[in-house]
């Protein structure tokens, strides 16, 4: 499978606002062009380029998940009565405009690039040059990469600038993390369970004796992890075993982060638990056995801060994005041209082998379609 490298994605901006808004249809421009923005004109190269990586981004997600790529485009979103391809086109026009929006604040407020990033706009234009699917497709030069990818540092500059006075006072106790280990037990299922035709009497009266049987399971349990029992001592003795007279699925989660907007069934419960502490807690079905390992589970607690920040910089942003759109030149679609871009063939190849790996599908190819995707975006950029 194809792939766009890294940093020329990076500096794609994700579209934040309502792509309906932005749309105006413009019978007066030039073939070859696009859209405009007051007196800039958007090219059909530097267009097509943004529908494209809409274009591959979700054909790529498709493809990582082993979904078929067949018909995607013409598929509708119900609840827009929307075809997928119209949807991705106008996210493509919602990124133009605002990048233009940003990048003309950028300028206006003397926003510049240092040489060092001028350097990393270069490196990113030739490594947006190898992305072969999209090139062919739009048929992109490289100046019109560089145009592109400038702009889109701007436009990532200004945003860093709109989002530098968030409070970055946060209480921990807001964000804390615990770090829990977990056993959980229940019925095993097997023909004879899921076939059962007992009157509904038997079955509740059975149903009873499973529930008993659990709970005291789990008690079981609690005491062994209170006295230090690892979790695979645990599943090696309890799983697929008898306890009295039913057989339980008894199975491990490893060291996981849990903070107090998790959901799990517990949740509440274990954020006042100290280390060392297990408890039980049961609900469809299930028991659930869980130990306290440490009070403070750090990775989880700096993500936490680090996404509660992130949504800070997102609502600010969106708020003066809002105040800066309502004074910005008119943006005009040229409807008859844009039409003509169809995502007629796939823009990946894919082959069976690609599609049953194990390789993560990353930020890299994720759809630029929501305001944490931008702050994420452009947060990343200005780290580079």
């Amino acid at each position: 499978m194809r792939r766009i490298g890294k940093k020329g994605i990076v500096l794609a901006l994700a579209a934040i606002v309502s792509a309906a808004s932005v749309t105006g249809c413009g019978t007066q421009l030039p073939s070859d062009v696009i859209a405009s923005y007051g007196d800039q004109m958007i090219g059909r190269e530097e267009a097509e380029f943004y529908a494209r990586y809409q274009q591959y981004s979700t054909e790529y997600m498709y493809a990582m998940y082993g979904s078929s790529l067949t018909g995607i485009w013409d598929q509708v979103d119900q609840t827009t009565s929307k075809t997928y391809q119209d949807e991705a086109k106008e996210n493509a026009l919602t990124a133009i405009l605002q990048t233009e929006i940003l990048n003309e604040k950028a300028v206006a407020d003397g926003i510049t690039l240092t040489e060092e990033e001028q350097k990393k706009v270069d490196e990113a234009v030739t490594e947006l040059m190898q992305a072969e699917p999209i090139v062919e497709a739009c048929g992109l030069t490289e100046e019109t990469a560089k145009t592109i990818v400038t702009k889109n540092a701007m436009a990532n500059k200004e945003y860093q600038a709109m989002v530098a006075d968030i409070d970055t006072n946060i209480d921990e106790n807001e964000v804390l993390h615990k770090t829990m280990e977990q056993i959980s037990i229940r019925e095993k299922q097997d023909d004879s369970t899921e076939s059962s035709t007992e009157s509904t009497e038997q079955t509740q009266e059975n149903q009873q004796q499973v529930d008993t049987a659990a709970a005291e399971l789990g008690e079981t349990i609690k005491s062994a992890l209170e006295q230090g029992t690892t979790l695979d001592e645990i599943v090696e003795q309890y799983n697929e075993k008898e306890f009295n007279g039913i057989t339980f699925t008894v199975a491990k989660r490893d060291a996981f982060a849990l903070g107090k907007n998790d959901s799990d069934i517990y949740t509440e419960q274990a954020m006042q638990m100290t280390q060392g502490q297990v408890i039980t807690s049961s609900g469809d079905g299930v028991v659930y056995v869980v130990r306290c390992t440490s009070e403070k589970d750090e990775e989880g607690t700096n993500e936490a801060i680090e996404q509660e920040l992130a949504n800070r910089r997102t609502t600010m942003f969106e708020e003066k994005y809002a105040e800066l759109k309502k004074s910005a030149k008119k943006f005009t679609v040229n409807e008859r041209e844009w039409e003509k871009v169809i995502f007629s063939e796939p823009l990946i190849e894919v082959t069976t082998e690609e599609t049953s790996s194990s390789e993560s599908a990353t930020s890299e190819a994720a759809t630029p379609a929501t305001t944490a995707d931008t702050a994420a975006a452009t947060d990343r950029a200005a780290s580079e």
